[in-house]
């Protein structure tokens, strides 16, 4: 690669459960995953794909608190 001049990448291929491990722990420096949500709505999305291991970390009570209503509040309601 001739953009990154010094830049070397070392890829291992790891089974699901030490993946998951290590990416709960933070023991990577880049991660690449794929992941399929259970069902076709964003809230899939926001609270088991797109902020995988986030929960701990991103520290945002209003969304938290959003979503939580979501599965309460919301739940029922269609609008």
């Amino acid at each position: 690669m001739r953009n990154l001049l010094g830049l070397t990448i070392n890829g291992r291929s790891i089974p699901l459960k030490s993946r998951l491990s290590n990416t709960t722990n933070h023991n990577y420096d880049f991660v690449y995953g794929t992941w399929q949500p259970s069902y076709e709505d964003p809230l899939d999305f926001l609270t088991v794909g797109g902020l995988f291991n986030l929960e701990q970390d991103y520290r945002n009570r209003n969304l938290w608190h959003q979503i939580d209503l979501v599965h309460s509040t919301y739940a029922n309601d269609p609008k």
